[in-house]
């Protein structure tokens, strides 16, 4: 953000609409606190090479913070505004009462450096909650150590490469993702170490098979992993899931299942109730 310079923002109910940006409110002078007298003996500022005398910050009340950001904050579009396109999300939409123990003290006061000896009612739900996901998902074990989707990607790509590795494929670098995936999904599987060759898919979004058939077969030799969203970006189930899954098995790679979507699944199947994925993110 510069001085000077609104923003130009797109309302789900309107057209562009230009918006004053924070410095254009600002008023010199204005102030969002007032701090009272100090009550404790001066002390000398750091040295003046490490100051920074022409900081440009805007001045403004504290009310006038709090408006500007929450009348753009109304240009958002998500799901409580409208439809929210993304299908594999919208199937995990969780129920807002679902969240509530979240704000329980019991649950959000613990502080984060507690010692193991008063934690143990957080061990213990800890240990069931993976019991319960390793029973649902078929999976040996559950990482909870991801605290996002990306965060969930990221591992689950450097656990495959851990895999390649001790295997003595560490030179499998190449991640297989279809055009259709999760805009996180290269991004993750670069970050990972490794290079991305797109899959193409057809006009409904399923991952088109004699493509990846031939690209698996071309890159077999490098070929890490797929990343695949089961069920997809468009909210449907890849009917080839399972022959898309061997192409990868079969040349010794690992299938990577992506997207918030296991609630899709639960009660009709499982990743590891088929040939389907090696490692996902939920």
């Amino acid at each position: 953000m510069t001085n000077n310079a609104s923003t130009t923002t797109s309302s789900p109910l309107s057209a562009k609409i230009v918006e004053p940006t924070i410095f254009d409110l600002s008023s010199p002078g204005r102030t969002g606190v007032t701090m009272p007298a100090s009550d404790v003996p001066e002390t000398a500022l750091p040295p003046k090479e490490l100051l920074r005398s022409e900081l440009p910050l805007p001045e403004l009340a504290e009310v006038d913070v709090v408006r500007h950001y929450m009348h753009l904050s109304s240009f958002n579009y998500s799901v409580d505004s409208g439809f929210y396109p993304l299908g594999s999300c919208t199937m995990k939409l969780n129920a807002t009462t679902e969240m509530i123990p979240v704000t329980w003290p019991e649950f959000g006061n613990l502080h984060p450096f507690a010692p193991l000896d008063q934690t143990e009612g957080y061990q213990e739900l800890f240990r069931r909650l993976e019991t319960w996901l390793n029973e649902i998902t078929g999976f040996a074990a559950t990482s909870f150590q991801p605290n996002a989707g990306s965060q969930g990607e990221y591992t689950g790509l450097l656990t495959i490469r851990a895999y390649q590795k001790a295997r003595g494929q560490g030179h499998r670098d190449l991640c297989l993702i279809p055009a259709s995936a999760h805009g996180t999904n290269p991004a993750s599987a670069v970050m990972a170490g490794m290079d991305v060759i797109v899959v193409d898919t057809d006009e409904e979004g399923n991952i088109k098979v004699d493509d990846l058939r031939a690209k698996a077969e071309q890159y077999a030799d490098r070929l890490a992993a797929l990343m695949v969203t089961y069920p997809s970006t468009h909210g449907v189930f890849e009917a080839a899931i399972h022959d898309i899954c061997e192409i990868i098995h079969a040349r010794g790679g690992q299938v990577y299942m992506d997207g918030a979507n296991m609630n899709a699944q639960v009660g009709l199947t499982s990743p590891a109730a088929s040939p389907t994925a090696s490692t996902r993110s939920a």
